[in-house]
């Protein structure tokens, strides 16, 4: 029985992962659609895609670990500078989704990050010029005849 539930466990935690690797999969094909109904100027299917994506991302947050909070937020403030900037202002929108895709490219981190303190460095010696003096020009008047 122990090892029937432990199997059964294991088997949720990884239909769990693969479900929000699938989401997650999924946002990054929104977010390029997005991006190319922006790059056609079609900003009404953009911003619906972008809109989609944001509500995707939202979903992943609630039961994200926390260290991919911190990740899933800040796309999500992307996407929501995108949509407030569309269809207004799309020229901007774009640089926001972009930026947005961009982070999802780059992945979620896959584990907590230790952080690892470091001794600071000693600041760089500074070197003070001493100015040389500029030479002095005599200047002697001549009597013109």
């Amino acid at each position: 029985a122990t090892l029937e539930e432990e199997t059964a466990a294991q088997s949720n935690s990884v239909m769990i992962a693969l479900k929000r690797e699938i989401m997650f999969t999924r946002t990054i094909e929104t977010l390029s659609r997005a991006r190319l109904f922006l790059s056609q100027s079609n900003f009404g299917l953009a911003k619906t895609d972008v809109q989609s994506a944001r509500d995707i991302l939202a979903e992943l947050l609630i039961d994200a670990p926390p260290y991919q909070m911190d990740a899933l937020n800040q796309i999500i403030k992307r996407l929501d500078l995108g949509l407030g900037n569309l269809p207004a202002f799309p020229v901007i929108a774009v640089d926001d989704v972009d930026i947005a895709w961009q982070l999802m490219i780059m992945g979620l981190p896959e584990c907590e990050v230790e952080v690892i303190a470091t001794s600071t460095p000693e600041a760089a010696p500074t070197f003070t010029a001493t100015p040389t003096p500029e030479p002095v020009l005599e200047v002697t008047p001549t009597a013109t005849p």
